[in-house]
């Protein structure tokens, strides 16, 4: 549930968490407000160590904060809380520097509960099935949708997040096992009101079941060479 804050007897809400942001939503923010993010914040969010985190904190002068960090702050809270920029303007720095992190706080807690795996996602008075079995079969379908799993898992470990709506057509099925449609692109539009902790979800998931694919796939191709070279093996002098 988003949580409400006041500015001058004015009411705005910001994200709980990712259970508060739809698909569309989040993809809206990837032009508005995460392409400008700053770059010494990239690197803070990159850094995989306390050494490397201090280091870039060490290196943000006076200027860099002024100029770049406190306009993003200043967009980014604008945009997750839908209070006017004019409005936020006039708070005091340390209540804006709050609120964002704050909302950073929040979606960063709660994506951690998104790793949980489930078999099912319920969405618009429907449930929605996941692949039941990590395995490679041999029909054309089956191939044809082998190969977007693999194709769609590439963008997003390259952080191409705009494959979310794609990913979760191809992914999410009307029936437990259901098999590939090409006719399934037709329901991005549904999915874009779909919640980010369901969608986070499924991604991991996603991930999850393409490292298996991959696996799987490998044996597969080495069997079936196998298979080749025993049937077409000469007699033996």
């Amino acid at each position: 549930m988003p949580v409400q804050f006041k500015i001058k007897e004015a009411v705005f809400y910001y994200p709980e968490g990712w259970q508060d942001v739809t698909l569309e939503r989040f993809l809206q923010s990837l032009d508005s407000v995460e392409a400008k993010k700053p770059a010494v914040l990239k690197d803070l969010q990159a850094a995989n160590s306390d050494t490397i985190r201090k280091q870039v904190l060490d290196g943000i002068d006076y200027d860099v904060y002024g100029l770049e960090i406190m306009p993003y702050f200043l967009l980014y809270t604008a945009f997750w809380t839908g209070c006017p920029i004019d409005t936020l303007g006039k708070v005091k720095t340390d209540v804006l520097e709050a609120l964002y992190k704050q909302i950073e706080t929040n979606f960063n807690r709660s994506i951690g509960d998104s790793k949980t795996a489930t078999p099912t996602i319920d969405h618009n008075g429907q449930t929605w099935y996941l692949p039941e079995k990590h395995m490679v079969k041999s029909t054309v379908n089956e191939f044809i949708e082998l190969s977007q799993y693999e194709h769609k898992a590439k963008q997003l470990k390259q952080n191409q997040l705009s494959v979310l709506p794609e990913m979760l057509c191809i992914l999410l099925k009307k029936t437990p096992g259901g098999g590939y449609n090409p006719e399934c692109l037709k329901r991005k539009p549904l999915f874009m009101s779909l919640t980010m902790d369901k969608v986070f979800q499924v991604s991991f998931f996603f991930l999850k079941l393409n490292m298996k694919l991959k696996q799987n796939f490998l044996i597969y191709t080495a069997l079936n060479r196998l298979n080749y070279l025993q049937s077409n093996a000469g007699p033996v002098h």
